[in-house]
This record gives structure tokens, sequence and C-alpha cells, in this order.
């Protein structure tokens, strides 16, 4: 996860991860070389690569377009948006171990041609030259500026460019049961509501094309999630604490304290 004010975060310093990583690849007896399809562990958001495929859509990428996505983790969606446009995707984030883990299963994949990260605030990346879209997936709860970052993202894409966002929001300010996957206690949550986020992106400089509350959805993925049992989701022990920070965010969810939204922009 990526942030202009995110230094000092708990929720992201878990620690070598790419042995982690190395380890779930070998209890899965996956074979070398893998492919964006065979892993299943790297989609660090909820509603995995079933979310990846909704933003696809509103993305319209071609093979010729480059994609900016901030706050890419461990690189699952970069990866999975590649093989199946053929888009060149780079991916910022500020923590440095889903970097180099994300780097490494991009090695493994034979994708670092078209899909490569770069550890660095999105402030700080280099404006040039500019791409044809950008994504953020579950990025901005930890962002207090918001409207500031989205205009940070939108200065590294072209006029007409598109933004596509998956991002949680409140519907009131009910306290949450921590620790979530983004904050182990809350004092680095900065939760907005659907029409507060929507609003601070386009006081950023993007218009809206299309809004969409996908909390439905999402409500019966957790469900089949938590049908199938912990084991089903072994990327939960790439996190400290994986599976209770899940289980919080999964039951906010069916509480109705929080909710998913869907949309695509156009740059100004």
């Amino acid at each position: 996860m990526n942030s202009n004010t995110t230094h000092g975060l708990t929720a992201y310093r878990e620690q070598d991860v790419v042995a982690s990583v190395q380890a779930m690849l070998e209890q899965g007896n996956l074979a070398l070389p893998l492919t964006a399809e065979s892993i299943s562990f790297d989609q660090y958001h909820s509603g995995g690569r079933e979310a990846v495929d909704r933003v696809l859509d509103d993305l319209n990428l071609t093979a010729s377009d480059r994609l900016l996505d901030v706050g890419s983790g461990f690189g699952g969606p970069a990866r999975i948006i590649s093989a199946r446009s053929g888009a060149t995707v780079v991916g910022v984030d500020i923590t440095t171990q889903y970097v180099e883990a994300a780097k490494w299963l991009t090695e493994q994949t034979q994708q670092s041609h078209r899909v490569t990260f770069v550890c660095s605030e999105i402030g700080e990346l280099p404006r040039e030259p500019h791409f044809d879209a950008a994504l953020t997936m579950h990025v901005q709860m930890n962002i207090e500026g918001k409207s500031s970052w989205y205009r940070s993202i939108g200065e590294h894409v072209r006029p007409g460019g598109r933004l596509a966002i998956w991002e949680i929001c409140k519907t009131s300010d009910a306290e949450l049961t921590w620790p979530m996957p983004w904050s182990i206690t809350g004092d680095d949550s900065y939760l907005a509501t659907q029409d507060d986020l929507r609003s601070a992106i386009e006081q950023a400089g993007f218009t809206t094309i299309a809004w969409v509350d996908d909390s439905a959805w999402l409500t019966q993925w957790f469900s089949a999630q938590v049908a199938a049992g912990p084991g089903n989701n072994r990327g939960l022990g790439l996190l400290d604490n994986g599976l209770q920070r899940t289980m919080n965010f999964a039951m906010a969810f069916t509480t109705g304290q929080l909710t998913v939204a869907r949309a695509v922009f156009t740059r100004e």
C-alpha cells in the first residue's frame, strides 16, 4: 500500500515475506515457472481475482497501454491485469518487503519485461512518461489527505486517462473492531463515506464515469470464503495475525459498518 503520509504505518511490517512466499509455493507443490493465474495468495485485497476482473473491465486497457498500480502490495493485480490485457504495469508501494516479494513472484511468472515494481511514495515517483491509466485497490483507508493524494496520482496520468478504484468506505463513525487488514489499532485509519471519497477524487481533477456500491457482491464473496474455511486462503499466512484481521473485516461488512466502492474516472 502506498501513501504520501504513511510513514510509520504499523499494519504493513511483515518480515521475511519472500521466504514466506517461497514456503507457500513449496507447500502448494506449484511447479516453476509459475503463471499469474496459478498463484492463489497474492491478492492483498478483498474480492480476490474476481475483484480484479471487475476493475479490469473499467480500465478498458489495450496491449499498448501503461497502467500505474498505486499500493501494489504483492503484485497480484498487476500480474493478472498484464496477463489478461497485455498492458505494461508499474506497481508502486512504500513497503519494501512487499515490493521485494512482488518482484520475486513476477520473475517466477516471467512477466518482468511488462510488470515492474518501485518502492516509493507516489509523490516522489518521476512524472514522465505519463500513464494511460491508474488503479487503487484498498489503499486510501490509510490516507488522511485523500484529495491531495489522488491529485498526486493524477499528475502521473495523461489527460483523458482513466482511474479505477476498488476502495473500502465507512457508513458511520461507529468504532470498528480492530485489528483490520490496513490498521492494527485504528490510529492510522482514515475511512471516509462513499460520498466523501467520491467528492475527494473529483476535487483532485477526475470526472466520474461510473460509481457502483459493490457491497452486496463482496458480502457474498466473504460468505463463500468463510464457508470454505481459513485453509482456502493461504495468503493469510503472509500477514501478522492475518486470520483475525480478515475475520474482523468480514464481520464489519456483514453488519453494514463497511462498504466497498468500485468506480472509474477520467482525468480532466
